[in-house]
């Protein structure tokens, strides 16, 4: 439940192009988290574009019998909340195909508001085993939404469509392939040759090699701080997912508080990945480390900079001088 600040979550998420496991938020019912892991087991080879492997498959053959026997245990004030899986007679993979994936998040998102803001929610224990539930389907929602299938159909080409081909790996642009390929202007203008040479894995900006042959000195860059910039994406893209919920990311409450607000501050929502993955490349290029997001979070609750030194142990110059070197755009208002 979102009530305080604590670790509600089982489970990893994990980043550069691994598997996510869906997370399991810690009161969820029992029966639903036994099934719930056993999705986790089996959805390696799955996707929501597959037709052998599809997700619909796997949430029909896991999850509705396990939702189907939570249902029966639910009181009559839960009952009264049209949230999907968890009301009705409908099984919950015949929602997820009838309403979308993401019409499915949405719908749950809204009932769970008018749930947790009505009289009826009185935060006990059946309460808290409800709301974790319905969470935990929203995390297996973002799950089957995020994830691409492991191989695309191809049209008839001499290019590798099966290739990766969505945004850069060391930022939030286009990878230069789907640049080119999105605006048909532009690809009907390059020749075969050219095409052959666009980059599938990154921007123009960080493509390895320039086009005279010579190395990228931007590539370089970005190249070196590949896990940082990974480590801040996938923290933007998590908090994005519940963007109300301070969840742990590093364990340091003033951090994890920083990493909530900023994403509160720029509304950004896990679709907008790509201007996620932007604002964590800008985070690394601006060397905005965990000891500044916190004296950022310190200067934003009143905090004087003598008053940050003393609880960081540092001297108050190098609170100065740390506040000097962030841009506007990474304080907090």
């Amino acid at each position: 439940m979102v009530v305080e600040y604590s670790v509600n979550l089982l489970g990893v998420v994990v980043v550069g192009g691994m598997l996510r496991k869906v997370l399991i938020w810690q009161n969820c019912a029992p029966e639903v988290r036994a099934a719930m892991e056993r999705f986790n087991e089996r959805s390696g080879p799955f996707s929501l574009a597959s037709k052998r492997y599809s997700f619909l498959r796997l949430i029909r053959e896991e999850l509705d019998d396990a939702l189907g026997s939570y249902r029966n245990q639910l009181e009559l004030k839960h009952t009264l909340f049209d949230v999907p899986g968890l009301s009705g007679k409908q099984p919950f993979s015949c929602v997820v195909r009838d309403l979308g994936a993401r019409g499915t998040e949405d719908k749950i998102r809204r009932t769970l508001r008018r749930f947790s803001e009505s009289m009826l929610f009185t935060q006990d224990n059946e309460d808290s085993r409800f709301y974790d539930t319905a969470e935990t389907l929203l995390e297996l929602l973002i799950h089957c939404r995020s994830k691409q299938p492991a191989k695309r159909k191809s049209v008839s080409s001499q290019f590798n469509l099966q290739r990766p081909k969505e945004l850069c790996f060391l930022c939030g642009a286009p990878s230069e392939f789907l640049e080119y390929f999105s605006n048909h202007e532009s690809w009907a203008l390059i020749d075969d040759d050219e095409k052959l040479k666009l980059s599938h894995k990154y921007c123009y900006k960080h493509r390895p090699k320039r086009r005279d042959g010579t190395w990228n000195p931007e590539y370089r860059r970005a190249r070196r701080n590949r896990e940082n910039f990974e480590l801040e994406a996938e923290r933007l893209l998590n908090q994005s997912a519940q963007p109300a919920l301070l969840k742990p990311h590093t364990g340091t409450l003033d951090i994890d508080r920083y990493i909530m607000t900023l994403i509160a501050q720029t509304t950004l929502q896990p679709a907008d990945e790509d201007k996620i993955r932007n604002l964590a490349r800008k985070i690394v290029n601006y060397r905005i480390s965990d000891r500044k997001k916190q004296i950022l979070m310190l200067v934003a609750t009143g905090h004087k900079q003598a008053d940050i030194a003393r609880r960081l142990k540092i001297s108050r110059q190098a609170v100065s001088k740390a506040l000097a070197s962030i841009p506007n755009e990474f304080r907090l208002v």
